[in-house]
């Protein structure tokens, strides 16, 4: 199966005037409208002047007006309620081209680096790992006795703006190295510690590669030295990427980044109902996450396409995850590279049971969460924040005809103040409506009349 997924542009926004493109236009003659009229050079109704706002999302003062501008208009604190009211779609359409420019700008200042931190502390997993090297001992982060949780962005736990340390952090982090110091000295005597001082003569590479190999900071040397202060012969970027993913220690980066990345922690966080999905059990969801992690891995150790993550004829599977999916021909439990048919409806990330089971609810399969999931994981353009105070739909009476999930949703799109965000959530989320709960292929949808309403 084919999907097509457009990479967004990261760009970030900075004009003088809202008369450089047609939408900041249309958002121009809103905020004349409905909200210039109390937030002017004369009146600043709540602190907030709007008449003179300029489109510079560069600017940290002038994004967080255009925020605090569209939580107002989100809530419907703005326009006040004396006043005539926008329609929905006019308040979806600047709430949307807002969150745009709001994102596109986070983006920027991500990939140019140009948010500072105080500081920057090591995840969990990275201080074990850090542990391991330096002294030889094996300390579990993730135990009774370890770290607190590291809290994640969008999944990811290297962001350093949101690793924050806390009295709490300070005291496990005592406790951790007291820990793992009494080990290390039970093995061995004392480490010898060392202070590396860097000077013209630690920087000839060429002449000391051994010595720097032995001391074991060879890495160090390659990374943060030679490329900074000299040239050699000897210095090649691709190279040395290719060499260190080559050595053992990679294998945490493989494991790790598609958990991250594609949120494979929530895998389990809603368990599947038992009496809808009898034969879902712990090996199942173990070999789910499996099949992505290992998809990835084999992707990375080939260089391969990034469109295979899209779109492949082929998976890694074992005997319990193949016969979930209804292919033959697959025996024991290691993950093996498997030839994928059409007929067998996978192909790519998006059709593996780990992430539509993800993006499930434990008894039916959700369209919005895939939807959502898929714009934010994938497409990397995450759905609008809904507006305040909407409605549920009605629920529909018993005695009437039972509506199909497509017809809900087509009902979410019919409402106004809905259609904003459900017209980009439902086309990705019902391309796998073949797939339920657990990822499997179906066409009849599995009910069960405790969970028919």
């Amino acid at each position: 199966m084919k999907f097509l997924v457009t990479a967004p542009l990261v760009s970030l926004l900075s004009l003088a005037s809202f008369s450089a493109t047609p939408p900041a236009k249309n958002v121009a003659a809103f905020l004349e409208a409905h909200c210039n009229k109390c937030h002017n050079e004369k009146k600043h109704k709540g602190d907030l002047r709007l008449d003179d706002l300029v489109v510079d999302f560069a600017s940290p003062a002038i994004m967080g007006h255009w925020e605090e501008s569209m939580n107002r208009i989100n809530s419907g604190d703005m326009p006040p309620e004396k006043e005539p009211r926008p329609k929905p779609e006019d308040i979806n359409a600047v709430a949307d081209w807002i969150a745009g420019q709001l994102r596109e700008a986070e983006a920027a200042r991500q990939a140019t680096g140009a948010d500072t931190v105080a500081f920057l502390k090591l995840t969990r997993d990275e201080y074990a790992n850090t542990i391991r090297d330096l002294l030889g001992v094996t300390f579990d982060p993730k135990g009774a006795a370890g770290l607190p949780e590291d809290p994640d962005w969008k999944g990811f736990e290297r962001i350093g703006s949101v690793l924050t340390l806390s009295p709490a952090h300070v005291e496990k982090y005592l406790a951790a190295a007291e820990m793992v110091l009494d080990e290390a000295l039970s093995l061995r005597p004392e480490p010898k510690r060392e202070n590396l001082v860097w000077t013209a003569w630690d920087m000839r590479w060429k002449d000391h590669k051994r010595e720097y190999e032995a001391r074991g900071i060879a890495d160090q040397v390659r990374i943060e030295i030679v490329p900074n202060n000299y040239t050699t012969d000897t210095w090649n970027l691709a190279a040395e990427v290719k060499r260190m993913l080559a050595d053992p220690k990679a294998k945490a980066f493989a494991e790790s980044f598609p958990r991250q990345w594609l949120q494979l922690r929530r895998v389990g966080m809603f368990p599947p109902d038992k009496v809808l999905y009898p034969d879902y059990d712990d090996n199942l969801e173990h070999s789910m996450v499996a099949e992505t992690v290992g998809f990835f891995t084999e992707v990375l150790h080939r260089n391969g396409s990034l469109r295979e993550f899209l779109d492949s004829d082929w998976t890694m599977l074992n005997e319990r995850l193949a016969m979930h999916y209804g292919i033959d021909g697959v025996r024991g439990d290691q993950m093996q590279r498997v030839s994928l048919k059409p007929g067998d409806h996978r192909g790519g990330l998006l059709t593996q049971g780990s992430v539509l089971s993800l993006t499930s609810d434990g008894t039916r399969h959700r369209p919005v969460h895939r939807g959502v999931w898929l714009l934010d994981a994938i497409i990397g353009k995450p759905a609008p924040p809904p507006p305040a105070n909407v409605p549920a739909l009605s629920t529909p009476d018993a005695k009437s005809k039972k509506t199909t999930v497509r017809e809900k949703l087509e009902a979410h799109r019919a409402d106004p103040n809905c259609n904003a965000c459900y017209t980009k959530i439902d086309p990705p989320g019902i391309a796998f409506d073949n797939y339920d709960a657990i990822g499997r292929w179906r066409r009849p949808e599995a009910r069960c009349e405790r969970h028919a309403q």
